[in-house]
């Protein structure tokens, strides 16, 4: 595993703050670094393991303090994938700011994760007139 290079790391605001790792980041805001072997490995995992030793067999490393892009080791912790994700943070509201209710909410076997009824149905309806409202149809 490659070693954290403790360089690309802010920890100005103390040793009980966050640690905002400022190199490379994943589309979702994981640190990433390239390792040796080749490929990337997310920089949370290499600072448990720093501080830790090896990851637990089955477990997966968690931030408590839901900051994705840090890596202060006291902020991190090894839990079960359910345990993580039943701890994640999920947004209230849809890009659009629906809130994600009962009422407004679907979940598609094609397309994973929630997804907003009235931004679905807003869509649905300008594809509908873009494709079947023109002059000459």
């Amino acid at each position: 595993m490659a070693a954290l290079s403790w360089n690309r790391v802010d920890v100005s605001d103390g040793p009980n703050s966050c640690w905002i790792w400022l190199g490379a980041k994943t589309k979702d805001g994981y640190g990433t670094v390239h390792v040796p072997s080749g490929g990337t490995t997310t920089v949370h995992r290499l600072s448990f393991v720093a501080a830790n030793g090896p990851i637990p067999e089955g477990l997966v490393v968690d931030h408590r303090c839901r900051n994705r892009a840090c890596v202060n080791p006291r902020h991190l912790q090894a839990v079960t994938q359910k345990e993580n994700v039943s701890t994640s943070v999920k947004p209230v509201t849809c890009p659009n700011g629906h809130f994600y209710i009962p009422e407004t909410t679907t979940i598609q076997k094609a397309r994973p994760g929630r997804h907003c009824l009235i931004c679905s149905r807003a869509a649905y309806r300008r594809w509908y007139v873009k494709h079947y409202k023109r002059e000459g149809k």
